[in-house]
């Protein structure tokens, strides 16, 4: 690049979008063509950025109205039972602690109930903390693919990717295997603790049903698209993703 009238930087930096771009040339090494792999297959990949995501999960997708409506269906169905369970139990605390958060302004919110509701197909007279304890539900689990993605990406890990093939499987398995991710097991063991330690938000496989399966299968087959290694390859784009 010329030097220009008034220039400090004799090397500035060039910001870089999307598009072709020449980088290297690289020495042939175990890293650049793993790098190299990467770049192919994030070629054909969505990047993980909050504007893609939003696109996909966002509240105005068929994807996050479908996973709310049944999400608050079975939060709902929880609440009328009159026996005790653990989905009431991690509701309750779920409200004492963001009702904490909210404080008055959730009596604000209750006011614009509808119009959350019908953000998301939902009736009139939707019930707004069950609505919001599903919303927040729906985006925990997302949370939730793109740290175990992350995490699997790192060099000499034990964590494969959770999305890979998990979508074939059936009620029961997929079950088994959204059971093991909540438990946060892999996470301790990559010396990440407490993140998932007392989560409201595996509530789900309480209420689990064909219906809900659907839903997070779904959610994973959308999710899968993504290339979880788009921090890497362009940091740019990833500094507001959560």
């Amino acid at each position: 690049m010329p030097v220009e009238e008034k220039q400090s930087v004799l090397f500035p930096a060039i910001k870089t979008g999307r598009g072709f771009q020449i980088l290297g040339p690289y020495s042939i090494s175990y890293s650049s063509l793993t790098n190299l792999l990467i770049f192919v297959r994030a070629s054909a990949r969505r990047p993980l950025t909050a504007k893609d995501l939003a696109t996909v999960f966002g509240p105005n997708c068929s994807i996050a109205r479908q996973a709310v409506s049944e999400l608050y269906s079975a939060a709902m169905r929880a609440q009328r039972r009159q026996t005790p369970s653990r989905i009431k139990t991690f509701f309750l605390e779920w409200d004492r602690i963001f009702g904490v958060v909210y404080g008055q302004e959730l009596e604000k919110a209750e006011k614009t109930a509808e119009e959350t509701a019908k953000v998301y197909q939902l009736p009139a007279g939707s019930r707004l903390k069950q609505l919001l304890f599903a919303i927040h539900t729906y985006y925990a689990f997302l949370m939730k693919l793109i740290a175990y993605e992350l995490v699997a990406l790192q060099r000499e890990q034990t964590v494969e990717s959770f999305v890979k093939g998990i979508a074939p499987l059936d009620d029961k398995k997929l079950f088994d295997e959204l059971s093991h991710l909540e438990s946060g097991l892999d996470f301790v063991n990559q010396g990440i603790e407490n993140f998932l330690e007392a989560d409201f938000f595996s509530w789900y496989l309480d209420a689990w049903t064909s219906q809900l399966a659907n839903v997070f299968r779904s959610i994973v087959r959308a999710f899968s698209d993504f290339e979880p290694a788009t921090p890497i390859l362009e940091p740019e784009w990833t500094r507001d993703l959560l």
